[in-house]
């Protein structure tokens, strides 16, 4: 099939990416060990791409148990570009594509962005935006399976959102939790532009986990306007976790990508 990202567009003004503090079981804001165990992508009815990351999250540092955790990240807008242009007129990248890109760059130690990751087909039943169950073929990602990284989870408190006339609308005084990723760190704690440039010692994630940890994000509910909901700033899918069995002996069941070659 191809990897249908390396399609996606992208802009050279694009402004550069910076380390920035910025049925569910509903974890506490933290950074928690984590295995790739699935990623795979497909389309919207919107014709946005998404990317959907299972994972198991390592709530246990002294167990193997592993606690189920599933997000999907919209990595572009309906016209396939993987940016957007803020109130000051900036171009700045999709965040979930800077997110869901690290993991690629970390899978193959740089030789490997989102885009140029090798894909399988790999058929699955999900719920359509109306919720309807529907197959599909879709291109999965085995180069990050069994991919050893750190999760830093937001617990959030935002407005919940219903699909009306085939828009997405705030629902007045209602409220959902959820956990959403908000920074992706190597096994070892260094977001990819700390491994880029070689750093010694981890730092942004210090700095993460005395702002964050332990609290929870609140979002307000926008002003109404008439403006439609976009996935054009990186918005992401709903969140899902569930405890599952131990993963057993053998470890992550492959070799760490970061060891000696």
């Amino acid at each position: 099939m191809g990897n249908i990202l390396s399609k996606v567009k992208s802009s050279r003004k694009v402004e550069k990416v910076e380390d920035r503090l910025g049925g569910f079981q509903i974890h506490p804001t933290a950074i928690y060990d984590a295995i790739v165990n699935k990623m795979y992508t497909f389309k919207s009815s919107g014709g946005a791409l998404a990317v959907v990351l299972e994972a198991g999250l390592f709530l246990n540092p002294d167990a193997d148990d592993e606690t189920r955790f599933t997000q999907t990240f919209y990595v572009t807008n309906g016209e396939g570009e993987n940016f957007y242009t803020d109130s000051k007129g900036k171009e700045r990248m999709n965040n979930s594509w800077v997110l869901v890109d690290a993991l690629a760059m970390f899978a193959t130690e740089g030789e490997a962005g989102l885009g140029e990751l090798e894909t399988e087909e790999f058929t699955i039943k999900r719920k359509d935006e109306n919720g309807k169950e529907v197959q599909e073929i879709v291109d999965s990602f085995p180069e990050v399976e069994g991919l050893e990284i750190k999760l830093a989870l937001m617990h959030v408190n935002k407005p919940k959102s219903q699909k009306v006339d085939g828009k997405w609308k705030e629902i007045p005084d209602e409220f959902v939790e959820e956990n959403t990723v908000d920074r992706i760190f190597d096994q070892d704690g260094f977001t990819i532009l700390e491994w880029q440039a070689e750093l010694a010692e981890p730092e942004f994630i210090h700095k993460w986990e005395k702002q964050w940890k332990g609290k929870v994000k609140q979002i307000k509910h926008k002003p109404v306007t008439a403006t439609s909901r976009t996935g054009g700033t990186g918005r992401t899918g709903a969140s899902t976790s569930a405890r599952t069995p131990s993963r057993g002996a053998g470890g992550t069941g492959r070799p760490s990508r970061f060891g000696p070659k």
